[in-house]
Order: C-alpha cells, then structure tokens, then sequence
C-alpha cells in the first residue's frame, strides 16, 4: 500500500487489516497518459478481441469489489478523522479525503441507486482473460482511465466509446452504465 497517510503505523495498520483484497479484486495501477489518437486505437482493438455473454448468472464480482472499496474509504475516513482529532500530520491526499467525504459518500449513493445489482447483472459479461465474468463495460471504463491517468474528459470519453462502437455496438445499458463504472 502506498504510504498516503503520514501518521503512526498503527493506524496505517488498522487501514490494511480492514481491506484484505482477494485475486478478484482489481486495483487500479495507472500506467500512462497516451494520446487521443493511441486511446481510440486502444478502443477498436478491445472492440475486435473480446468475446461477452448475455443472460449470464452474475457472480457479482464487481460488486464485492465496491462493498469492499466502500467499508476501505470509510474506515480509512474514520482513521484520518481520529489522526486529525488528535493532531497528527496529514498528508495533502489525506486532507482531501476528509475534506471531500461528503462528495465521496455521494457518488457511492448514486452508484448503488443508478446501478442496482438487477441492471448489474443483466450486463454482458466478458467470457475470458483477465476480467472474466466481470462486465464487458467495466473493462472498458478500466482501461479508459488507467490509459489517461484517472482523467476523465467528455470529449476523450466520447471518442474512446464511438471508436469500440465503430466494430461492435454496446447496449444502451452497458452506456447508461459507462459514466457510473468511471
């Protein structure tokens, strides 16, 4: 775990018990900003090479993901809150947590109202690789950000989209659900 917190290592301890992440649950590691030409080429190639299912019986893997993400940013709030009671140092990342919780708290609400787990499971779900019975649309929401450093524009996102539709078309769930999977 990168050391984003600047306070005692029982805390940080506390954080790292509390979120045991298992194979399934992916992190994500940016790699590099790339061009909007590399991205939308990045998109056709996806569009040509992934092989999804419908009517699928969900495992719910993403959602075990979010809960556990979910129970991480609150315990990890609750912590900074206590390390800030008690004066500790924070670090700038840290601060935002806490000065942002709300926002954060928002955003988990509209993801659990605008994607419940019966619009969830009926996705089409990627039958292999690495995001196997995950939805085909998390992968490309996946690779979108991890492909512009966790930035997110309207335009790149727009292009990003129209250029996987250019080979295979999306539901008009998996782009209800695009901005919700960013």
């Amino acid at each position: 775990m990168n050391n984003i917190f600047n306070f005692s290592n029982s805390s940080q301890n506390n954080i790292k018990n509390q979120s045991k992440l298992g194979k399934n649950d992916l992190i994500l590691a940016c790699s590099e900003h790339i061009p909007k030409e590399k991205l939308v080429e990045k998109a056709k190639d996806l569009s040509t090479n992934l092989l999804v299912k419908t009517n699928i019986k969900s495992k719910g893997l993403l959602y075990k993901n979010f809960n556990s993400q979910v129970s991480y940013l609150k315990n990890a709030y609750l912590v900074l809150s206590k390390a800030a009671e008690e004066n500790e140092p924070l670090t700038p990342g840290a601060e935002w947590l806490l000065d942002n919780n709300h926002v954060i708290n928002d955003h988990i609400l509209s993801i659990k109202t605008l994607l419940p787990k019966k619009f969830y499971s009926a996705l089409p779900r990627l039958v292999e690789g690495d995001f196997k019975d995950y939805p085909r649309i998390y992968l490309l929401a996946y690779s979108y950000i991890a492909n512009t450093d966790g930035v997110v524009d309207f335009d790149m996102s727009h292009s990003f989209i129209d250029s996987f539709q250019a080979n295979t078309t999306l539901t008009i769930g998996e782009l209800w659900a695009f901005p919700l999977m960013l």
